[in-house]
């Protein structure tokens, strides 16, 4: 790439990324307010532009031209399977938040500040095991990153206990508060990890397009999980909301195992050529 193609930059590239990756926001921003038709319409506008723009960035960066989004870097192992754990996690992480919410104010009753509280404890051992785990994390990532899944998930089961226990109103807010508690100390054992993990295999002088590659899939992950998951919790919550809570936590689980076999398939090839 010459000097001058360094320098320079892809104004129109960027637009059309923006308008593509806007368009696939607003299809999971609109079904939440029950506009199909135009939700559809903006998925098929952001997938078109997308497409085009792809091809078009391809085309730049063979000419070596400037380009806001290199598709090559899709073909990076690390940054695919990265991507997709990423995507997953907040998917999870977000729609995991959502329904406890809606639980905690329509079911059993609390307010706003009240429900707060109940995340309290998720934020302490959030930060607990995301600092103090930080150097073990760069030892040893894929153990790391397997036994934060791995608690997430065990906090998980506790709402799974919970359900089957027949919690009442007034009891439920504990279990979930020890839930939380633990779902927050795995989470922080996987968040801080995955953009790392994503641009491990990333060239260097790529990686700054490459976190905003993983911080746009975090971010439709996040509103597409809200938007699926919450459909089918309200689905199942029309008789009873603890059917949509019982439906809605197998997602989760399911989705944290995704996030964790991702991460154990990305991992394999840097701990190979570690040895």
């Amino acid at each position: 790439m010459s000097s001058r193609g360094e320098n320079s930059v892809d104004g129109i590239g960027a637009l059309a990324v923006f308008v593509g990756v806007a368009g696939l926001m607003g299809t999971a921003l609109l079904a939440q307010y029950q506009r199909p038709r135009i939700a559809i319409a903006s998925g098929v506008l952001g997938l078109i532009v997308l497409a085009v723009t792809i091809r078009s960035q391809a085309s730049r960066v063979a000419k070596e031209l400037p380009v806001t989004l290199n598709p090559r870097l899709l073909l990076v192992r690390s940054m695919r399977l990265g991507s997709v754990a990423s995507g997953a996690f907040m998917a999870y992480f977000a729609s995991f938040m959502f329904v406890l919410t809606v639980v905690l104010q329509r079911y059993c009753d609390l307010t706003p500040i009240q429900a707060g509280l109940v995340f309290l404890p998720s934020g302490a051992t959030f930060m607990i095991s995301s600092l103090a785990g930080s150097s073990q994390v760069r030892k040893h990532l894929r153990e790391s990153l397997m036994l934060g899944c791995g608690i997430t998930s065990i906090g998980l089961g506790v709402i799974v206990i919970a359900i089957l226990a027949g919690s009442s109103a007034s009891i439920l807010p504990w279990w979930l508060a020890a839930a939380v508690s633990l779902t927050g100390f795995g989470n922080g054992l996987i968040l801080p990890t995955l953009t790392g993990l994503s641009l491990s295999e990333v060239a260097p002088k790529q990686a700054g397009m490459a976190s905003g590659v993983v911080t746009i899939l975090q971010q439709f992950g996040a509103s597409l999980g809200v938007v699926i998951v919450g459909a089918i919790f309200y689905g199942f919550a029309t008789k009873n909301m603890i059917n949509g809570m019982t439906a809605s936590t197998i997602i989760h689980i399911l989705l944290v195992a995704l996030v964790g076999f991702t991460c154990w398939r990305a991992t394999i090839k840097q701990e190979a050529t570690a040895l």
